[in-house]
């Protein structure tokens, strides 16, 4: 009789999950890496503004931005993104925000004066880099996800608190 005796695994059990995952979104202020096949992003939420402040300045900034709906708020979120590694030039990709596993599209706003809002599908070549403010309608007092896209599929995430 034969015994096969199974091969012993190479990985760690009970290993974190990738930084930057779903399972362990990156911080505010901590670096999120995205790498392709064939180039590599470095995404950072800088800062943020949320709560009946964030929605007061975008209201007072323009009469005709969106009036969120009872029980939804601004989320202003400053966003560096740098192309690190590739070829050729490349867009920056898109960004949505996921609460409660329900993703929410940016908002175009009038922005205050004071707040220079993410050039929309800005190309960058290597070593390039952008930065700007994004604005999303969110529900109030709730954990929000930034999830950076890549062909409209999240490719990593960064947590933004509740408050």
């Amino acid at each position: 009789m034969t015994k096969t005796i199974a091969p012993t695994p190479t990985t760690p059990q009970n290993q974190p999950p990738k930084k930057g995952s779903f399972e362990n979104p990156a911080k505010i202020r901590e670096t999120l890496v995205i790498e392709t096949i064939s180039e590599k992003w470095e995404i950072t939420v800088l800062e943020y503004e949320r709560g009946d402040a964030a929605t007061k300045k975008v209201l007072n900034a323009n009469m005709f931005n969106d009036r969120p709906e009872s029980g939804y708020e601004y989320l202003l979120v400053k966003v560096r993104v740098k192309y690190t590694e590739g070829t050729g030039s490349k867009y920056v990709d898109s960004f949505r925000v996921y609460v409660d596993g329900e993703g929410f599209d940016r908002q175009i706003i009038v922005w205050p004066e004071s707040m220079k809002e993410m050039e929309f599908m800005k190309k960058l070549l290597p070593g390039g880099k952008a930065e700007g403010w994004l604005a999303f309608i969110v529900p109030k007092n709730k954990e929000a996800l930034l999830a950076y896209e890549i062909l409209f599929e999240p490719a990593g995430f960064i947590k933004i608190p509740a408050r």
